[in-house]
């Protein structure tokens, strides 16, 4: 996240058991009434009922992911209300990645 910023870039690791393992980019938004979620790993369609809103490309390279993600944004001000500013602390983050765990499991 950029200092003041309002989304989270984190690189999620994938479980592996080789000494090579991959991840992919996840870019995350909250909004007053929602959350943006941009990523290339395989997730489900927008859930506008659950209030959450993705963005899923397999093969944009992250600085793409952002800009797309960026774009979105924006566009989802209007529904979701003003995007909350992140907290650059290790509670937040953790709060993050509980939430996204939340947000897969239902």
């Amino acid at each position: 996240m950029k200092k003041g910023g309002d989304t989270w870039a984190k690189f999620v690791f994938e479980a592996c058991t080789s000494s090579t393992c991959s991840g992919n980019w996840e870019f995350v938004t909250t909004y007053e009434n929602g959350v943006l979620v941009t990523t290339r790993a395989a997730m489900s369609k927008d859930e506008p009922k659950r209030k959450i809103y993705r963005i899923l490309d397999p093969k944009s390279p992250p600085r793409a992911l952002l800009a797309k993600h960026e774009k979105r944004k924006a566009d989802l001000v209007a529904k979701c209300g003003v995007p909350i500013p992140v907290k650059a602390d290790l509670h937040s983050l953790a709060a993050e990645y509980e939430a996204s765990i939340r947000r897969l499991i239902g």
